[in-house]
């Protein structure tokens, strides 16, 4: 039981995981702690707050990590440790007055383990320890305990006005002052995450800090509209201990520190159902339909989308896109819903006519003719459609099909189908007229829209409107003929200014009302004030650069998969690199991706598998071979699709999806665009050394890196698979030939010296090789070591003697005889 104790204890080096981690000085703080040395310091705030830095910093400064220990209290040997109350009599016997204790990260603690930690504190305080606590706010059970204590908690960690100076940053606010925002790495600031998922935080509390970081802000009257019957006193702890959540009760709002949709999903997928399910009566799917209806409230348009793609299932997404679809349209945002609807699979047999319909207007607007055409034909095939929706589906067809599909659309619009919705809905009568009119009468088309009353003109009446105008505008500058040009250019103009200014009427523009302008320009007909003006460009700016991202997304999905440098630079896709020597690394745009992400070995193993294979697609009959030899066939499919989803689950980018992972029909694969291996830089070496020009220099360097990054093999600790185990093998024998011919080739050059490197490296890890014992001898003789160079002739004899029963070949005695005919051993000796 002293064991986790004594291996607590620094050395004077700082803690194995903390060596790389550089702090930023704190003196201020430092000081605090330092003001009285005899009582206990606890540092308590959420993760990335900047805790454990500042005990680093006080362990430096103070002992430089002499004396002292340093316990990491989130093993389970802790609390082993602190049940067996051995905490303090075990670290009494390793260190004496003076030496610091630093307990890392103490977990929740119940009233009797509490009091025994505190018992602990008292006996080493009063040994003349000096002891330092850190710890999460929730966490904090021992403050009633300890009340001479000096507390750091989370508003004294934030970064004052000096720091942010010294960080090159200004402006911040409350929620942006927290050290892993200002000074560290993306993976740093992911940390405040994981307090979402801490074991011990009540349910209630972790839901609250949920709802505001996906939010991002509002006000505190609809957090209680999520999470019912909230207490005030949650909210006085967050306001208090969580200054990122930027909490302002007086105001009631608050104002979170932004985080990605995709980060606060990956941080949380695992237990966001279990804490909704404990903190209220609803489940995970309905939570997050009421958020992303708050952030389309709020006019987050892509993060509502986000959130739904991420953390609702994919049957429970198509109501809330039904419920939707109509405000993103509106708003300009038709992008973003489009690319949730068809990442939820609603393309099939069963996809409604209003839902089909609704999927052709966004593609129209995003200029994508040929799905919108497919989509809207869908509608005309079916017999339940109503009536007004087969005459808007005919117009997309008509305007974006050819062929038998446009004939067929203008037989629905010259059909039964015009009188019969003509009672119900006018305008989209004169919109069926105006377009069977437009090609040989135009002044006649502009006639049939002309006649719609005011409370007709909408969508997609307008979008008619908008039509007939361009045509008029085509017929002015020439490119077509029409009897009168300026008179149809004026009525279109008048006709698309009553439009205009029946849309006016609404308090926000439309994406319409900024189509309509589109057609004509804004000096033909705007009477808009200036604000209503830049809101109409704006939604036309986003709307065209939401059209140029659809296109060149068509362009790349139309591409030959060899163009890797386009689909690289289009997709803006963070590079997976996997590290499979001497060990499994894999880090999302330089970022290590936590081991714990990937929940089982066999995921990781996957990985490795697929990664092994470059890109090049696996058969998943050869996966299960590989992952479960022993097993039958149905079972260990249903465990491979288990693994597989986990296996893209660990791999979710911010944006909430996994690029890096393929799956055609029954094979698997990895994208070869986005993911890369060190096994590709040790072939790369490889080639090098066996092909290319020896230059004595670099190849040292190749060495080197050899040495340093490949000599410990692939994937080490996989000791089970035998398919890992025969890649080893493989990878071994790979690098010993390429020591050996590396060896010789620089004898060739008379790059001697440079060559005893790559051959006793060759005989050192490889030492039942003949070939590395020819390499070696040439290199010895070369540099005149011939005392040296006989001893490896003996040894080479007796291992092909003893242990193959084999003599020596030929090339190994004829260097033999040569080592004995000439004197001259520094001279160039071939072989």
């Amino acid at each position: 039981m002293k064991s986790f104790l004594a291996n607590s204890a620094c050395n004077g080096r700082p803690p194995k995981n903390l060596r790389a981690r550089k702090y930023r000085s704190r003196p201020k703080l430092v000081q605090r702690m330092m003001s009285e040395r005899d009582v206990a310091r606890f540092l308590v705030a959420p993760q990335g707050y900047g805790k454990t830095m500042l005990a680093l910093e006080y362990a430096s400064v103070v002992s430089n990590f002499a004396n002292t220990f340093w316990v990491n209290c989130q093993s389970p040997c802790f609390l082993r440790d602190l049940d067996g109350g051995v905490v303090a009599s075990t670290l009494s016997l390793l260190g004496g007055r003076g030496s610091l204790a630093i307990f890392e990260d103490v977990p929740f603690l119940g009233d009797g383990r509490a009091e025994t930690f505190s018992r602990d504190i008292d006996t080493l305080l009063s040994d003349g320890w000096e002891v330092v606590v850190t710890a999460t706010p929730v966490a904090d059970s021992l403050g009633d305990l300890q009340k001479d204590r000096i507390c750091i908690a989370s508003k004294d960690l934030l970064i004052d006005a000096d720091e942010i100076d010294s960080a090159g940053s200004a402006g911040f606010g409350d929620c942006d002052r927290i050290a892993s925002f200002v000074w560290g790495t993306d993976r740093d600031a992911d940390a405040l995450l994981q307090g979402l998922k801490t074991a011990g935080t009540p349910a209630e509390l972790t839901l609250v800090e949920f709802v505001m970081l996906v939010l991002g802000e509002g006000s505190i009257e609809e957090v209680f509209s999520i999470v019912k019957g909230m207490r005030k006193d949650t909210l006085r702890l967050l306001e208090e201990c969580y200054p990122h959540l930027g909490i302002d009760l007086i105001e009631e709002r608050f104002k979170a520190r932004s985080m990605p949709i995709g980060k606060i999903a990956k941080a949380c997928h695992a237990s966001i159902g279990r804490t909704v399910e404990g903190a209220t009566a609803s489940n995970r799917d309905a939570l997050v339909s009421r958020l992303a209806d708050l952030l389309v409230r709020h006019g987050m348009w892509q993060r509502s989308c986000d959130l739904m793609a991420t953390l609702c299932s994919r049957k429970k997404r198509a109501p809330w896109i039904e419920n939707v679809q109509d405000d993103f349209v509106r708003a300009g945002f038709p992008a973003c819903i489009q690319e949730l609807f068809e990442s939820s699979g609603l393309d099939g047999a069963s996809l409604s006519s209003g839902m089909a319909l609704a999927a052709a207007r966004r593609l129209h607007l995003l200029q994508d003719s040929a799905k919108s055409a497919y989509f809207a034909a869908r509608v005309l095939d079916r017999p339940d459609a109503a009536a007004c929706q087969r005459i808007e589906a005919a117009l997309l067809v008509d305007e974006c099909a050819e062929g038998k599909q446009r004939r067929t659309a203008q037989l629905v619009l010259e059909g039964d189908a015009c009188s019969g919705v003509a009672a119900q809905d006018s305008g989209l009568h004169c919109a069926a007229r105006a377009r069977l009119l437009e090609e040989k009468d135009l002044e006649g088309a502009l006639g049939a829209l002309e006649s719609c009353s005011g409370e007709s003109l909408q969508q997609p009446v307008l979008l008619e409107v908008a039509r007939a105008a361009r045509l008029a505008r085509d017929v002015e500058s020439g490119r077509k003929r029409e009897r009168d040009p300026k008179a149809l250019h004026r009525r279109a103009n008048a006709l698309v200014a009553r439009a205009i200014a029946l849309c006016e009427k609404k308090s926000e523009p439309t994406v319409y009302e900024a189509l309509l302008h589109e057609a004509v320009g804004f000096e033909a007909v705007s009477n808009a004030n200036l604000s209503r003006r830049r809101k109409v460009e704006r939604i036309l700016s986003g709307l065209n650069a939401q059209r140029e991202e659809a296109r060149a997304k068509r362009v790349l999905s139309d591409l030959p998969p060899n163009v890797v440098p386009l689909r690289a630079a289009s997709a803006q896709i963070p590079l997976l690199h996997v590290r499979l020597f001497g060990g499994m690394e894999v880090r999302m745009g330089g970022e290590v991706v936590d081991e714990k992400a990937f929940q089982k070995h066999k995921a990781t193993t996957l990985l490795a598998i697929l990664v092994l294979h470059r890109g090049k697609e696996v058969p998943r009959s050869e996966l299960l071979d590989v992952l479960w030899p022993d097993t039958s066939s149905e079972k260990s499919v249903n465990s491979f699709y288990s693994l597989w989803s986990l296996l893209r689950r660990a791999l979710v980018d911010e944006r909430g999806t996994c690029p890096y992972l393929a799956k055609h029909q029954k094979s698997y694969m990895v994208d070869a665009h986005f993911v890369k291996s060190d096994v590709e830089e040790f072939e790369s070496i490889c080639r090098m050394l066996t092909f290319e020009e020896p230059e004595a220099e670099t190849w040292m360097e190749a060495f080197a890196r050899l040495e340093e990054d490949f000599a410990c093999g692939l994937l080490p600790s996989e000791s089970s698979n035998a398919y890992i185990a025969r890649l080893r093998e493989r990878f071994k024998t790979r690098l010993a030939d390429v020591y050996v011919t590396a060896a010789d080739r620089l004898c060739d050059v008379d790059e001697p010296r440079a060559a005893l490197w790559f051959a006793q490296a060759a005989l050192d890890r490889f030492e039942k090789r003949e070939d590395a014992f020819c390499a070696l001898m040439r290199a010895q003789m070369s540099t005149g070591q011939r005392s040296l160079a006989m001893g490896t002739f003996f040894e080479c004899k007796r291992f092909m003697k003893e242990d193959l029963g084999m003599d020596p070949s030929e090339r190994i005695m004829r260097l033999h005889r040569r080592l004995l005919d000439e004197a001259n051993g520094g001279s160039l000796v071939s072989a």
